[in-house]
């Protein structure tokens, strides 16, 4: 698990700026919007996974165009590519904390955070309690703003990467 939590403190960074960048988002987090402050967390690792590599084993036979794939393949899911995918997904590239309820995403297109099925994350649940609870605690500082909002402007598609060491944020006086 040690390995999974570092989504937490990235995740937690990520989803502080997108709501900074974000004011209306931000108010309501203020006000003490607590599902919202989840699903910004679940957007932050749907926008940057913290693992964009899942590598999984088919366990069926898998026809293609031009051939067919045999069971026990081993595949390489590349998540930003299910999470961006503007052909499927009208949010791709924008923070679009509404899609998530009670941690699923809404529809059928492949959202995942934190991996799926018997390779899930087993730390899940308390990464995003713990996330929540640090948020919840950030967003009621008074004053707390994002120094640079340039890359994550709400009227701009959002980057494909964000370095969240470059993260800035600051405490008004």
């Amino acid at each position: 698990m040690a390995l999974r939590f570092r989504c937490g403190g990235h995740g937690t960074f990520r989803a502080l700026a997108l709501l900074g960048s974000h004011r209306e988002h931000y108010r309501r987090a203020r006000e003490g919007d607590l599902p919202l402050l989840r699903a910004a967390v679940l957007e932050s690792l749907r926008l940057w996974p913290t693992t964009p590599l899942v590598l999984r084993e088919t366990r069926t036979a898998t026809e293609w165009r031009n051939g067919t794939m045999p069971a026990g393949t081993a595949i390489v899911i590349f998540a930003p590519f299910f999470h961006r995918n503007a052909e499927r997904l009208p949010f791709a590239d924008r923070l679009a904390p509404e899609i998530w309820r009670n941690d699923r995403p809404i529809g059928d297109w492949p959202l995942i955070p934190f991996s799926e099925g018997p390779a899930r994350c087993p730390g899940k649940d308390l990464v995003l309690l713990l996330t929540t609870s640090v948020l919840s605690h950030l967003v009621s500082i008074p004053r707390l703003e994002l120094r640079q909002t340039r890359k994550l402007d709400s009227s701009q598609t959002l980057p494909a990467s964000l370095n969240h060491f470059a993260l800035r944020f600051s405490v008004g006086g």
